[in-house]
């Protein structure tokens, strides 16, 4: 993109989106030790453990992988948590220790291109890489981009 001029930071936005105010570009970006980051877009965070974590993914893989539809609140909660595990095991935590994730809103995400590769790469060597990049159709097991991406960026 930037043999066009288009900037490494960029707003992402899901397909219910609107903008109805003016913005600026501070409600998204701020400069940290000289370089533009993005903020993170909450003021709400979520405490968990893997224990937490872990219970989750169970209660909501058995729901996920029995539906019949191909997208649900509980095929929903299943990848949230899934992708938080994903996490924790990234980051090394122990089964003791915590990890602080930005509580998901379902709004516009400001993000840099060069953390979407670093972000694409983790999930490509993952074991996920089926589910969530080359799968031509949802499968519930899949590491979800958003929450992904502000969780990451966040710890």
């Amino acid at each position: 993109m930037k043999q066009f001029g288009i900037s490494d930071n960029i707003i992402i936005m899901d397909d219910d989106c609107f903008i109805g105010s003016k913005l600026q570009k501070s409600d998204f970006f701020h400069v940290k030790d000289g370089k533009v980051v993005p903020s993170i877009i909450t003021s709400h965070f979520l405490k968990l453990d893997k224990k937490i974590i872990e219970s989750n993914c169970n209660i909501y893989r058995e729901k996920a992988k029995n539906s019949k539809e191909e997208q649900n609140e509980d095929i929903f909660k299943y990848s949230k948590f899934l992708t938080f595990n994903f996490i924790l095991n990234l980051f090394n935590k122990s089964y003791d220790d915590h990890i602080y994730v930005p509580k998901y809103t379902h709004n516009a995400i400001p993000i840099n291109l060069n953390d979407v590769k670093e972000i694409y790469d983790l999930v490509y060597q993952s074991k996920y890489r089926h589910t969530t990049l080359e799968s031509l159709y949802r499968h519930y097991e899949y590491i979800h981009f958003q929450i992904f991406v502000l969780s990451y960026t966040f710890n």
